[in-house]
């Protein structure tokens, strides 16, 4: 998404990309200018960029799945304000470390791997309300492929014994 500002030589070194100066991959005692070149070479190693790293401290102190979930619903509400060329369905602006630029749906994605209900449920806007749960156990099954279907289907490992489903039922007339 963004460009690194460092790069290793090796796993003894690192630099700042431009610059010709190289440090050790490691902190060391009165050494602070170096120490702040090995945590961003950390952090960019990581992947995630300040925003997101915001992100993930905030969800990683929420106590239950709810609150995440909650969390992420308001992070959704205020994605749904960012504006996006209609004919690219790129976002004008950046939003939670997406660049300016990023396809909607690489958004989407990111959402949908976080939300315990998916994009989906997000778009869709339906109320917790109104799901309803489904429980499945393996020894119900009489043919196991069966079985082996709904796990695959569902994403869940086929060695599971019990699934809990979260749905919302309709009913065709």
């Amino acid at each position: 998404m963004t460009e690194r500002l460092t790069e290793h030589f090796g796993e003894k070194y690192i630099r700042i990309k431009g610059c010709k100066s190289l440090y050790e991959n490691a902190e060391r005692k009165s050494a602070p200018a170096a120490n702040v070149i090995v945590r961003l070479a950390a952090y960019e190693d990581i992947g995630l960029l300040p925003d997101e790293i915001k992100v993930a401290q905030k969800t990683s102190r929420m106590e239950t799945l709810k609150d995440r979930d909650a969390e992420l619903e308001r992070l959704w509400a205020e994605f749904g304000d960012v504006p996006m060329n209609p004919e690219t369905e790129c976002m004008d602006e950046p939003f939670l470390g997406f660049p300016a630029g990023t396809h909607r749906e690489d958004i989407w994605h990111w959402f949908d791997e976080r939300h315990t209900l998916g994009v989906a449920y997000l778009l869709n806007g339906q109320s917790a309300k109104g799901l309803n749960p489904l429980m499945l156990w393996k020894d119900d099954f009489v043919q196991e492929h069966a079985w082996d279907t709904i796990c695959e289907a569902l994403g869940v490992n086929t060695s599971s014994t019990e699934v809990e489903v979260k749905c919302i039922v309709c009913v065709a007339k």
